[in-house]
């Protein structure tokens, strides 16, 4: 194979490893969110759940997730606003349901 094949594959080869990896993330997500929504006042989970989601806004673009991406930084950008919230209640945290499993669906 070429340089260029090789690299080719190579790249390729991270780019699976990372999407096999994202559900997983995900599944963190999700388990800081129900912390969240159990306590909304904790801002340890919505640090936990802001952490997460930052990282896959910043790398599922550069494994050709564009579109989880863009989400994921929609996503982080309400985490943002939240943690700049004096005081959060339950309502405030239920809509960030269904945006999680819309990143889901990007897989």
């Amino acid at each position: 194979m070429s340089d260029a094949a090789d690299f080719q594959k190579a790249l390729q080869q991270f780019r699976d490893d990372y999407a096999r990896q994202v559900p997983e993330r995900l599944a963190e997500a999700r388990a800081f969110l129900r912390q969240c929504l159990a306590a909304p006042q904790d801002e340890e989970p919505l640090r936990g759940l802001h952490g997460i989601v930052h990282k896959i806004a910043g790398s599922a673009g550069t494994f050709g997730l564009k579109d989880l991406s863009v989400a994921a930084r929609t996503l982080e950008e309400r985490l943002d606003a939240m943690l700049l919230q004096p005081a959060r209640t339950r309502d405030d945290f239920a809509p960030l349901q269904d945006e999680l499993a819309g990143l889901d669906r990007l897989l």
